[in-house]
Order: C-alpha cells, then structure tokens, then sequence
C-alpha cells in the first residue's frame, strides 16, 4: 500500500489545497508509473479500507457528465 499523506493542519493552511494535490499527484503517478501495473495488490484493498474504519475517511467523487445541477423538482 502506498504511503502518501498529509496531516489536517496542512489541509486547513492557506496552502492546503496546493498540498492536497500535490499529494494526490504523487499518489496517482506512483500508481500509473508502477512497474508492475496499476492493480498490483488490489486483492489487499478491501482489507486495507477496512483497516482505515476508526480513522477519518471522506470520498470526493463527481463526474462532468452527471450535470446535477441542471436539474429542476418544480
């Protein structure tokens, strides 16, 4: 599992944003750029998400093409 992170308090400074970028950046470049392929270990993933359980996780997941808010209850 990679070991990519940043702590809360840099994700709140003026920098955060930068910061959380840079550290997905690093994140998906390690992954696309792995010799051995973008799945290796995914058997363990699921295991590993659940390790994560009694620490803070947020998914930001969105999709252009789901155009949200166009839409119109009225």
């Amino acid at each position: 599992m990679y070991n990519f992170h940043a702590k809360s308090t840099q994700l709140i400074g003026e920098d955060g944003f930068l910061i959380a970028a840079e550290v997905i950046g690093k994140a998906i470049q390690e992954r696309v750029h792995n010799e051995e392929g973008v799945l290796k270990g995914a058997e363990k993933w699921i295991s590993d998400y659940e390790a994560l359980k009694r620490e803070k996780v947020a998914g930001i997941a969105g999709s252009p093409k789901f155009p949200v808010y166009d839409m119109d209850f009225g």
